[in-house]
């Protein structure tokens, strides 16, 4: 179990050292994983289609699994954008074979959805243009899919109840790809949210330290003295910031107002 435990670690920190910025080990994670986990849900495929008498068929299967594979060498070796491609593309056009060769009948095409909504993981949405390229690439696949509706390699009978097999498996896998993906944007929302609160914090206490003139912060209530900063201690030239507190705000006047 250990070791199985250290070979996950090893793969999701591919591509990613002390020097990789936190916000870019994310999405390298996240495509490590995604290159991984579509390995293995594709490999079926190829077994498949060997059963169907589709060799051409298994042979793009493989090369697309390849394809997606190469994500980990591409990260490995710092080619993050190249990485994100190698998911993307190959991504919609297993896509294209899986469906065009079960029909949609099987409910393959229901992974566009989860493909979708994956490049807006994957592209930072300051990458507007190259996640524009992203979402076209897959409406595109979407609407082939729709025009053409039937395989290249041939035609092949699948038993009706495989195909109502698959089609409630991705559609189950499509809403969990989903949910998955809403549960990231919404933790790395509340993450940015968390660290704008932090940040702002920072600087307040900044400005709070480190100002030449005398802040206090009073109870609205009873107009004492809540908390002082150091300038207001030495302008003020008491011995410590506990002579001001809880003592009435205008009863510190270093001179008299006429």
């Amino acid at each position: 179990m250990i070791h199985f435990r250290k070979a996950l670690l090893a793969i999701s920190n591919v591509g990613i050292d002390d020097q990789t910025d936190p916000t870019e080990a994310k999405g390298v994670r996240i495509i490590n994983w995604i290159s991984i986990v579509a390995v293995l849900t594709g490999l079926p495929h190829v077994f498949t289609y060997l059963e169907i008498g589709g060799m051409g068929l298994s042979m793009v299967q493989v090369t697309t699994l390849l394809f997606l594979l190469s994500a980990l060498l591409w990260n490995s070796r710092r080619k993050y954008n190249i990485a994100k491609w190698m998911v993307i593309l190959p991504a919609n056009l297993n896509l294209v074979l899986t469906s065009s060769v079960f029909g949609l009948l099987s409910g393959e095409h229901l992974i566009a959805i989860a493909i979708v909504l994956l490049s807006f993981v994957i592209f930072d949405l300051r990458q507007k243009y190259q996640l524009l390229i992203a979402v076209i690439f897959n409406f595109s696949a979407v609407i082939f899919l729709v025009a053409t509706g039937h395989s290249f390699f041939g035609h092949f009978e699948i038993d009706e109840s495989a195909l109502e097999g698959a089609y409630h498996t991705n559609y189950i896998l499509t809403y969990i790809i989903a949910v998955i993906i809403a549960y990231y944007f919404i933790k790395i929302s509340n993450k940015q949210v968390d660290d704008l609160i932090v940040k702002s914090q920072e600087e307040l206490e900044t400005i709070f330290n480190h100002s030449y003139d005398a802040i206090f912060l009073v109870n609205h209530e009873t107009y004492k003295v809540v908390a002082c900063n150091p300038a207001a201690v030495h302008l003020f030239e008491t011995e410590s910031e506990e002579k001001l507190i809880d003592t009435p705000l205008f009863g510190w006047r270093k001179y008299e107002l006429k």
